[in-house]
């Protein structure tokens, strides 16, 4: 298992250290292929993204060979004996061309198609019982579906009563979820199924096939995010991650292979795209679902993956930080309507993947390349964020820096110390003897969105160039002999 090598290599990287590679042939979907796409090895290039941003020292990068051709030896030796780590760490080679990847925004359809949705047709949800599976479920209530199959691992108790209260407090509101589509005038089937568990699954699809109504869509909602770093990781929490979203996924594809569906979507996740830290089994499983989607096109078969973002809810799309916590770290949270509007224009446009995100790029981008830089998200919001900052100082009042240049070089990086911690004061809000002794910035509510403040503070009233990347690594303890040293280099 790759997460395995992460660990037996442990913190010995970077410089002159052993470094990753992952080879892989025919598990990345560029649209290229004419032949058969290798989707079991798919989850490899997910885990690479969080090596990436867990252990940038390790990982040179993943490489996915054409699967129509031979191996070309020699393409591949050149791609794994350059000398430096490479721009591109994820590479796909086809027809004899190395593709990579890039991410570009694409602006929301100004009147949202919706998909035709079957009144007399049923349709499926898996997780149905979970927070986005019930929002779902309502969508296509809205759009007209009037027959709905949700299942969950435990289903729900008998529901012609009414709660007496005796309900856990998640049970009896997901109950009254069921009750209020019911109300609506949809007829409901609450099943009780683990979708990796083929016998419950099969005797499920048989059912819905003998019935009196075709099944017509298929929503594969079910899944878990599980967090843990790969060096510590836990193989048990680990496959119980990957498990839903792809030994499910899989089983699903196979039982519904056969049927004219209208549609078969796949809640993926960002994640798969740019990578998660501390979510390394969940960005394979959600590289897996990417994967799946494309194999289902190749041959002919309706699937639409959409790597979301966070929602406005908890569940394993909104995670469980609060609303103002998350927004701070740039990625802000979907509305719920704006993101099932999204999803019913991706179903109508028969369109094969889709990220659906609200990011602060500004934010974000320099985060995710604190540590290395991220050639897919080249062209994204904060290239010139360095730039606007200087830009912005030249307007700004310079007694900051007239004060930081007066001052003599022996005496200068204890002065620039304690401007530090007095900004740091300033922006949260409390006095400067709090900054004594043991503590830990985090328990003042100072994140990363709050970092990326004073760095441009720093910028402004100091006139400097100061590296994100570079700003990111250091502890704050030590932000002043970097201001010291930069103003030495960059002011005289």
């Amino acid at each position: 298992m790759l997460a395995r090598i992460v660990r037996s290599l442990g913190p010995d990287g970077g410089a002159g250290g052993p470094r990753l590679w992952v080879v892989t042939r025919g598990a990345q979907a560029t649209g290229e292929e004419h032949g058969g796409l290798r989707v079991a090895a798919a989850p490899l290039l997910g885990l690479g993204k969080t090596i990436a941003l867990e252990h940038p020292e390790l990982w040179s990068g993943s490489i996915d060979l054409d699967p129509d051709t031979d191996p070309d030896a020699d393409t591949l030796a050149t791609l794994l004996l350059r000398d430096a780590a490479p721009d591109d760490d994820q590479v796909a080679v086809r027809g004899g061309a190395v593709l990579v990847p890039r991410l570009t925004r694409c602006a929301p359809p100004a009147a949202a198609p919706a998909p035709v949705i079957r009144a007399d047709a049923v349709y499926l949800i898996t997780g149905g019982l979970g927070g986005v599976g019930l929002l779902v479920a309502n969508w296509l209530v809205d759009q007209g579906a009037a027959h709905l199959v949700l299942t969950g691992r435990t289903g729900l108790p008998d529901l012609s009563g009414r709660d007496d209260g005796t309900l856990p407090p998640d049970t009896a509101e997901r109950a009254a979820a069921v009750r209020a589509l019911e109300e609506r005038g949809a007829t409901v089937r609450v099943a009780a199924a683990d979708v990796c568990d083929e016998a419950a699954m099969r005797g499920l699809l048989d059912e819905l096939r003998g019935g009196a109504r075709p099944l017509a869509g298929v929503v594969h909602a079910a899944g878990l995010s599980g967090g843990q770093d790969l060096a510590e990781s836990e193989p048990e929490l680990f496959r119980a991650v990957l498990r839903p979203k792809t030994d499910g996924a899989w089983l699903l594809h196979e039982l519904v292979a056969d049927l004219p569906l209208d549609f078969f979507a796949l809640m993926s996740s960002v994640a798969s795209v740019w990578g998660a830290a501390h979510l390394g089994a969940y960005t394979a499983a959600n590289q897996f679902l990417d994967a799946l989607a494309a194999y289902r096109r190749a041959r002919s078969l309706p699937a639409a993956t959409l790597n979301w973002g966070r929602w406005d809810m908890v569940s394993g799309l909104g995670g469980r930080g609060r609303p103002e916590r998350v927004a701070a770290t740039g990625f802000r949270a979907l509305d719920h309507e704006t993101a099932l509007a999204r999803l019913g224009a991706v179903l109508a446009a028969g369109e094969g993947q889709r990220v659906v995100a609200e990011v602060d790029w500004a934010v974000v981008k320099p985060l995710l390349e604190s540590r290395r830089v991220r050639p897919v998200l080249t062209g994204l919001g904060a290239d010139e964020a360095p730039e606007q900052a200087g830009q912005q100082g030249a307007a700004a009042d310079d007694e900051v820096l007239t004060w930081a240049l007066g001052l003599p070089a022996g005496e200068r990086e204890q002065a620039l110390d304690e401007y530090v911690w007095q900004t740091l004061a300033e922006q949260l809000d409390v006095p400067r003897s709090e900054f004594t002794g043991d503590f830990n910035l985090l328990d003042f509510g100072y994140d990363s969105l709050g970092a990326m403040r004073t760095l441009a503070k720093f910028r402004q009233e100091l006139r400097l160039d100061l590296e994100t990347r570079r700003f990111f690594e250091i502890s704050a303890e030590f932000w002043g002999r970097y201001l010291a040293e930069s103003l030495a280099e960059q002011h005289g």
